[in-house]
């Protein structure tokens, strides 16, 4: 976990990106673990340099990562995620050579009022993260839940 602001400072609007690596298996099983490791790495040390004051960042385990923000607009919820996969890819190409493209689905949920429970914001996350996965992964879907509408927005 890599906290950027003091523990007191309270959330009035939160922000949960959930990271996933897609095709993960694929580098683990072309390249044994150490590479998957090293890829792990990779990807926390994108998140971390990415990370804006007051966010916390965490592996939540396997190739799932969480970013937790406050007030932070949509807008840079979306330059956030969508820089972070553009990095990722880039290093990702560079590296290895498998049959399908190793890339970064994230799912974004905006807050005004958080969950009462972890459990219950990380299960939001997953909606927006498995709607990116069923979109056709490399992509980063954004649920808002300050709107009336919750429908997630594709971001490519």
């Amino acid at each position: 976990m890599w906290p950027r602001a003091p523990a007191k400072n309270r959330f009035k609007r939160l922000q949960l990106l959930l990271i996933d690596i897609d095709n993960f298996k694929l580098v683990n099983d072309l390249y044994g673990h150490t590479a998957g490791d090293r890829l792990l790495v990779a990807l926390s040390e994108m998140i971390r340099s990415a990370l804006p004051d007051g966010a916390v960042a965490a592996r939540l385990g396997g190739d799932e990562f969480a970013i937790l923000l406050g007030r932070a607009s949509n807008e840079r919820i979306l330059e956030l995620g969508s820089a972070l996969r553009e990095q990722f890819h880039q290093a990702a190409s560079q590296t290895f050579a498998t049959p399908e493209a190793v890339t970064l689905s994230i799912g974004a949920t905006l807050f005004d009022h958080p969950p009462t429970s972890l459990a219950a914001l990380i299960e939001q996350g997953d909606t927006a993260l498995y709607a990116s996965k069923r979109g056709g992964r490399d992509s980063l879907r954004l649920v808002d839940r300050t709107l009336a509408s919750s429908e997630p927005q594709r971001v490519r």
